[in-house]
């Protein structure tokens, strides 16, 4: 058995479930889903509140039961059958620095997991079992989705990704994070055209408002992906990014996953070599970004 336990905004959650789906195929177990952190985010002041957001996805493993829960933390009155099936202490294994780790792949049920583990290396040798995962949902589109997909899918199509939202409005969060600054997106921009012509780029942002007063977005080619329903589900913008055919992705892991799971083989993706204003210790850019993509 492995449970992970999911913290997060939506690319934070992929990462988290498929470095444990990884950890269950290699093994032969049963993945579980630990919850529980997402709803108690709500509740603090320097984490931003996050709802489970896999449901975007075909995902196969089920939420944790209580029972497991309380057997791996040994919650008074935890049901005491559940660690007899187990046979042994669940093990509870933590990331430490923000890096690939090698023991991961060593370790053996039943374990739970508790990290980030921000790589493709944790998962890279089952990729078409991590991509049939994370297929769509057929009804996570909207009509007015619907319509930018098929423009974007009928033009050599760039998804340009600016994240803002918590990385300006919550402290905590902008002093360790930062944003992409204009230079980066006027940088990877005319890289682009530089190596393709007629480039259309598709602006996906959390605040469109704020996108639509940059006068780098108002040029020609240049469209806001806005107007979009109340309450749409995480994993729209995620799809329709994925979509495109290169990318210029934030020092966000929404996009970075968008430009992992496009499927098209000549694709471009730009990163910020600058993932973090204040990097955590141990952080390895080189574990985060692939080899293939280009960092500015």
């Amino acid at each position: 058995m492995i449970v992970t336990r999911l913290q997060g905004g939506l690319g934070n959650q992929m990462f988290q479930y498929a470095a444990a789906l990884k950890l269950a195929v290699s093994h032969g177990t049963k993945l579980y889903l630990d919850t529980r952190s997402l709803s108690a985010s709500a509740g603090t002041t320097d984490i931003t509140p996050r709802r489970y957001a896999l449901d975007a996805f075909h995902v196969s493993a089920e939420t944790a039961p209580g029972a497991v829960l309380d057997g791996i933390f040994e919650k008074k009155g935890f049901n005491s059958v559940f660690k007899r099936i187990m046979n042994r202490r669940v093990r509870i294994y933590r990331e430490g620095v923000m890096a690939f780790d090698t023991r991961l792949e060593n370790i053996r049920p039943p374990v739970y997991l508790d990290g980030y583990w921000q790589s493709e290396k944790y998962f890279i040798d089952i990729e078409p079992k991590i991509r049939a995962e994370f297929s769509f949902s057929e009804n996570l589109l909207s009509a007015g989705d619907v319509h930018w997909l098929n423009r974007l899918k009928a033009c050599e199509s760039v998804a340009v990704h600016v994240r803002r939202g918590d990385y300006i409005s919550s402290v905590p969060v902008r002093e360790r994070h930062g944003v992409c600054g204009a230079e980066y997106y006027e940088d990877a921009m005319r890289l682009l055209n530089e190596r393709f012509a007629g480039l259309n780029f598709f602006i996906f942002s959390d605040e469109p408002p704020w996108v639509k007063e940059q006068m780098l977005f108002r040029a020609p080619g240049c469209y806001i992906v806005d107007q979009r329903p109340a309450g749409s589900p995480d994993g729209a913008d995620l799809y329709l990014m994925s979509n495109c055919r290169h990318h210029i992705i934030a020092n966000s892991t929404y996009s970075w996953w968008a430009a992992w799971l496009n499927g098209y083989e000549e694709k471009v993706v730009i990163a910020p070599k600058n993932w973090f204003k204040v990097p955590p210790d141990g952080f390895k850019p080189d574990d985060l970004i692939p080899e293939k993509w280009i960092k500015l």
